[in-house]
């Protein structure tokens, strides 16, 4: 898998916790009351060949003092069309 630029960016922004939370306010605004202690997981795994490639943002959490999981899936188009 070839990883471009533009995923590198776009990873390298939304694993700050901080974004992530402004992130989740602005489009889960209910569910964002909940969690806490955002903490990123390190989601990078290698092929069979050790070629490096990247998952999606994933981050553990507390939701009412239990553990939970929030995973980030960011569709965007690297073209004009």
């Amino acid at each position: 898998m070839d990883i471009q630029p533009h995923d590198s960016f776009f990873k390298q922004i939304f694993s700050d916790p901080k974004r992530v939370k402004t992130l989740l306010d602005i489009f889960a605004k209910d569910v964002v009351k909940s969690i806490h202690s955002i903490i990123p997981v390190n989601t990078e795994k290698f092929s069979s060949k050790s070629q490096k490639f990247m998952l999606d943002l994933l981050f553990s959490c507390r939701v009412e003092d239990q553990g939970a999981y929030v995973r980030i899936v960011l569709e965007h188009k690297s073209y004009l069309g």
